[in-house]
């Protein structure tokens, strides 16, 4: 294989390269769900929208994914994401990524959940990706109390006392914003 057609490679598996035919005019999006690992279960972080009316709610344990025990199917989309040069300092911070980012694909996309419901049901929800940009997480799990916003970040101090800031984005006046925050 010669560098340039390996380079062609390593470019079609980065969603924000170059768009082939197939995925022209398309958006990379999520199916409006983000998830949770604790300890080896999977678990429905939050569900927005069409989603929790299609039958996924917070709490719920979510058992398969695509037809693959959910544990796994994250483990290989957080192996997906670093093979995409997504760099991660631990493997636990590359499984919370997969929560998100790994169920993102281009919009239409189709990806199935099996979930236990807290009435022991466990359906079967088909879902298509048309989130937008959800697939970002949108804030940690347990995030502190009175939080403040400059932009779309927020700020505010931890029960022990520490300083907290989430970066949403990257805006031209952040140096500013920081500014604000940090006063």
């Amino acid at each position: 294989m010669s560098v340039g057609s390996k380079m062609a490679t390593l470019a079609s598996l980065n969603p924000r390269s170059s768009q082939t035919t197939f995925q022209k005019g398309r958006r990379y999006t999520g199916p409006r769900v983000h998830l949770v690992v604790s300890n080896d279960t999977v678990l429905i972080w939050a569900a927005f929208k069409d989603a929790e009316q299609a039958g996924l709610k917070p709490g719920q344990r979510v058992n398969r994914i695509d037809g693959k025990p959910a544990l796994d199917w994250l483990k290989q989309q957080s192996e997906a994401l670093q093979e995409r040069g997504f760099s991660f300092s631990t493997p636990h911070q590359a499984l919370y990524a997969a929560c998100h980012w790994g169920l993102a694909d281009w919009e239409g996309i189709e990806i199935t959940f099996e979930v236990t419901t807290a009435a022991s049901e466990e359906p079967t929800i088909k879902r298509q990706r048309n989130g937008g940009p959800n697939f970002a997480p949108i804030v940690p799990i347990f995030p502190p109390e009175n939080l403040q916003t400059v932009g779309r970040q927020s700020y505010g101090q931890s029960a022990d006392g520490y300083c907290y800031i989430h970066l949403r984005d990257i805006p031209g006046n952040l140096p500013q914003q920081l500014d604000q925050i940090l006063k």
